[in-house]
């Protein structure tokens, strides 16, 4: 009965000992037995002659398994690839596309003789600012609506005439319903001109900025235009979550409200806005002042 029970656990253990996976005892167990029975001596001769058979096909097996393997990653590495010269293609299309856009406003920036109209909406306020340059002169017009009543500002501003200077002479007027007062003969630095909204550093800047953001073709009061969104710069951060742009200007024509929330929590709301311009239509009548007798002058 015990030698019956031997030749099992022999029998069982002879796969791993074939194989060299047994270890020294188990080993000398084995080859005691094997001198005491025939029987599992001649299973151990049959099962070698069966090893070459079995071993070709395992081998075969794995370079089927292997060459299966290999052509699923190859497969995997060329979506890979495709996927990626897709992004490329599309984030540098987006890129061409803004940087010739930012050409476009760079070189109208340059213009000494326009005039830009901002219709800013907002929940209870409607604002229109109306912006115009002739050379060294600027004339900046607010108007704002809003429940309270309306109130008008004009500023006036001219170049100093140190040409290296970046400071203006500043005159501003406002007007409400209640009053008019004037502030005169102000020393200020200010910055007046055209905004150039895609404007990026460099290339490496551009790209980076494409990435995420979103370029499409789109159509604002007729006219052929971008709808651009999450391009993110210093220059059109409030702008980034939408606005049309122009094709042949550059400029934008049209923005969308959204809400903010600043470093410190606090929530503000930034207005739909949009955008007129208008070039070569600027005069010298433009930039007559009120009559500073009308108004209570203010001190600094």
């Amino acid at each position: 009965m015990k030698e019956k029970r031997d030749c099992k656990i022999v029998q069982d253990l002879l796969p791993n000992y074939i194989e060299n996976l047994t270890n020294e005892k188990t080993n000398q167990y084995i080859e005691e037995h094997f001198k005491e029975c025939e029987d599992c001596k001649q299973i151990l001769e049959n099962m070698k002659k069966d090893i070459p058979v079995n071993k070709a096909d395992r081998d075969n097996r794995e370079v089927k398994y292997i060459k299966k393997f290999r052509k699923k990653m190859t497969v995997l590495k060329l979506i890979i690839l495709i996927i990626v010269i897709i992004f490329i293609a599309l984030t540098l299309r987006k890129a061409f596309i803004i940087s010739d856009l930012s050409n476009k406003a760079e070189n109208i920036k340059n213009s000494k003789n326009w005039r830009s109209t901002t219709y800013s909406y907002d929940i209870g306020e409607y604002t229109t600012i109306e912006l115009s340059q002739l050379d060294d002169q600027y004339k900046v017009k607010t108007t704002k609506i809003t429940e309270e009543g309306k109130e008008t500002t004009m500023m006036f501003a001219k170049k100093s005439e140190d040409e290296n200077s970046e400071r203006y002479r500043v005159n501003t007027y406002t007007e409400t319903e209640e009053e008019k007062t004037a502030r005169l003969n102000m020393d200020m630095g200010v910055y007046l001109s055209l905004q150039n909204w895609l404007y990026t550093d460099n290339w490496l800047q551009l790209v980076i900025h494409s990435i995420f953001a979103t370029v499409k073709n789109a159509a604002y009061n007729g006219e052929e235009c971008y709808y651009i969104t999450n391009f993110e710069t210093v220059y059109s951060s409030s702008f980034v979550r939408g606005m049309y742009v122009d094709k042949e200007t550059g400029l934008p024509i049209s923005t969308i409200a959204y809400e903010y929330q600043d470093s410190e929590g606090r929530k503000g709301r930034y207005p739909a806005a949009e955008y007129v311009y208008e070039f070569d239509c600027v005069t010298e009548e433009d930039f007559i002042e009120p009559d500073q007798n009308e108004y209570t002058i203010l001190k600094e």
